[in-house]
């Protein structure tokens, strides 16, 4: 009788001993994957980040960009860049491998003065000082078409699949196919000291908005050269974008941003001196930085959604096709990654060196900041709190193989016990 007690209060206490060791090893480990989460992980981090948390790759350039661009050429998301003397690289976005390169045949005063890819990734359009138009197959850097004009090339614009030409030189407009060595139209649009100087091809390829230094932003016909709609600003346009599907443009001075509609219709107008701006390719947000403060405004709302004050002064700002996210570079070379849906910070990283543009491919989580030395390819997400998250899985597994080896440790000894 005393036996049979004392084998079942022996047995008790160990059961009792083994529940408790298992269920502190189950807390330490599933408290332990407490770091992968995405609100403690290094990415969401205030102070900054470390650039090799980030890296994806680093290319040094010989000298300084004079314009660049992030496009797809063929299979491949291709940075272009330009420099003086004048010569293109092209660098695969992914690896930071060079693709080809191309040296225009002019002086070496020559400068390259603009550059336009083809949305399908198969022409690339550059323009020079000397009045030289050059348009290249988009694999390998071979002439396929070029014209010459007497004055610099102010901006070029390929149609989406390179077939047309927009192209802004003095006070003219030209429309040119590169099947044609010669012109289909010019439409002289301004008269001097003014010109031409900002250009953007709808993706329709039905017409393309023209911004002047005179103030007069235009809407032309692309089969005709016929002005569609007109608006004219106190100054100068210097700065042009069209969203994917054609359905808003936005020009800005250095005082006022408009939103237009696709007939011209003011949506919006937003009067603030700004230093740089950013209009989402889906229209939905649109961005605008005053010295330290970044406005962030939505569906053409007059109001910004959300307002963030940086250390110091913005110089750059982009987003991507969804305007899920902001990037924003400030006068110390450091680059800001924020979130447009909640005004978070997600991350900073010091450059120390300043930054010219930020190239953000479509639909990929990595970009590419430009800088007056290099270029520097960044993922959007930290490096650690992917191995974060992979560390998470690998614990919540031990945990379950835990879990289960609890409770066939705490049943098995009353099944098979002796009697």
């Amino acid at each position: 009788m005393f036996g049979r007690v004392f084998l079942f209060l022996e047995r008790s206490f160990i059961v009792l001993l083994r529940s408790t060791i298992m269920s502190c090893l189950v807390l330490l480990l599933v408290g332990g994957s407490g770091v992968a989460t995405w609100n403690e992980a290094p990415i969401m981090r205030l102070q900054p980040a470390t650039i090799n948390e980030h890296l994806l790759w680093q290319y040094q350039l010989a000298t300084t960009p004079v314009f660049t661009s992030m496009d797809a050429l063929g299979e491949k998301v291709a940075v272009v860049i330009g420099t003086h003397p004048p010569h293109l690289l092209f660098i695969d976005a992914e690896t930071g491998t060079p693709l080809w390169n191309f040296t225009p045949p002019e002086p070496t005063t020559v400068n390259i003065t603009c550059l336009s890819v083809a949305a399908n990734g198969d022409y690339v359009a550059i323009g020079t000082s000397n009045g030289s138009v050059y348009i290249l197959d988009g694999s390998s850097g071979n002439i396929v078409q070029n014209w010459s004009f007497l004055g610099p090339i102010r901006d070029v614009t390929l149609s989406e699949l390179g077939t047309f030409l927009g192209i802004a030189v003095a006070g003219f407009l030209v429309y040119a196919s590169r099947h044609e060595s010669t012109l289909l139209w010019a439409r002289h649009i301004a008269r001097p000291p003014h010109h031409c100087r900002r250009l953007s091809f709808r993706r329709s390829g039905s017409s393309f908005a023209v911004g002047l230094t005179n103030g007069r932003l235009y809407s032309v016909q692309a089969g005709d050269g016929d002005i569609i709609w007109e608006f004219v600003f106190d100054d100068a346009v210097d700065y042009l974008s069209l969203t994917v599907d054609d359905s808003f443009v936005a020009a800005a001075t250095g005082e006022t941003c408009v939103i237009f509609g696709q007939n011209g219709a003011v949506l919006q107008e937003y009067n603030l001196e700004h230093e740089t701006l950013a209009l989402s390719l889906t229209g939905r947000y649109f961005v605008l930085a005053q010295d330290r403060m970044v406005y962030i405004y939505s569906d053409n709302q007059p109001l910004p959604q959300y307002n963030h004050s940086f250390p110091a002064p913005i110089t750059h700002l982009s987003l991507p096709q969804d305007g899920s996210y902001l990037l924003a570079g400030d006068v110390h070379g450091a680059a800001y990654a924020l979130s447009t849906q909640e005004n978070r910070l997600l991350w900073n990283i010091p450059l120390n060196e300043p930054i010219l543009e930020f190239l953000i491919p479509d639909n990929d989580d990595y970009f590419v900041i430009v800088t007056q030395n290099s270029l520097v390819a960044l993922l959007l997400t930290s490096k650690l709190a992917n191995i974060y998250s992979t560390q998470a899985m690998v614990l919540f597994a031990l945990s379950t193989v835990a879990l289960v080896a609890l409770t066939l440790w705490i049943i098995l000894p009353w099944r098979y016990r002796k009697t």
